[in-house]
C-alpha cells in the first residue's frame, strides 16, 4: 500500500494575511484551479482509493483529474481541516451551488465519522483523535496489498498525518 498526501489547490488569497478561517463552501482561486488541471501530470501513480474533506475547495482540486481518469472520491468528516467554523453549515447540502461536482462523489461510502462528531473547537489532540480511527481503517485493510491511496485535504490535516 501506498499514500498520497496532497494539499488542496491554492484557495482565495484573502485568506494569506487575515484571520478569515476557510469554509466549506469557499472556492479556489483562478490559479488554484489552474494547478488543479495540472494534477494528471503530477500524480506519481493512479490512486485506488480517493478520500478527501468535505470542502468545496478540496473537491475542485481533484476534480479535473477524476473526471479525465473515470474515478470518484470519498468524503469523509474526518479530514474536516483544523481551523473550521460553521461545522453545522457544512451538514447542510454543500455542492447546493456546485452540483457538477457531485459526479465524482461516491455515494455509497460511508466515512468513518459522522459530521457531528467534529467538534466546533478543537484541539490538536482531538483532531488527531478523528484521524486516528480513519488512517487505522484505512492501514489495516489494505497493508498487505499494492494500493495507492490518495488523500486531498487542508493543509493542516496533510502535516497531521505526515507527523
Amino acid at each position: 500500500m501506498k499514500f498520497i498526501i496532497l494539499s488542496n489547490a491554492d484557495t482565495t488569497s484573502e485568506y494569506k494575511n487575515s484571520e478569515r478561517i476557510l469554509k466549506s463552501t469557499d472556492m479556489l482561486s483562478k490559479k488554484g484551479l489552474e494547478n488543479s488541471d495540472l494534477l494528471e501530470t503530477l500524480m506519481p501513480e493512479s490512486p485506488d482509493f480517493i478520500f478527501v474533506s468535505p470542502y468545496i475547495s478540496t473537491l475542485q482540486t481533484i476534480y479535473p483529474y477524476c473526471i479525465n481518469n473515470n474515478k470518484t472520491v470519498n468524503i469523509d468528516y474526518s479530514l474536516f481541516p483544523c481551523e473550521h467554523k460553521g461545522v453545522q453549515k457544512a451538514r447542510c447540502n454543500i455542492l447546493k451551488h456546485y452540483d457538477y461536482l457531485s459526479d465524482i462523489i461516491n455515494k455509497k461510502y460511508l466515512g468513518s465519522i459522522l459530521s457531528n462528531n467534529v467538534l466546533e473547537n478543537e484541539s490538536i489532540f482531538d483532531i488527531k483523535n478523528r484521524l486516528s480511527p480513519f488512517l487505522y481503517k484505512i492501514t489495516s485493510n489494505l497493508k498487505k496489498t499494492n494500493n495507492v491511496v490518495l488523500i486531498v485535504a487542508q493543509k493542516c490535516i496533510c502535516q497531521l498525518i505526515l507527523n
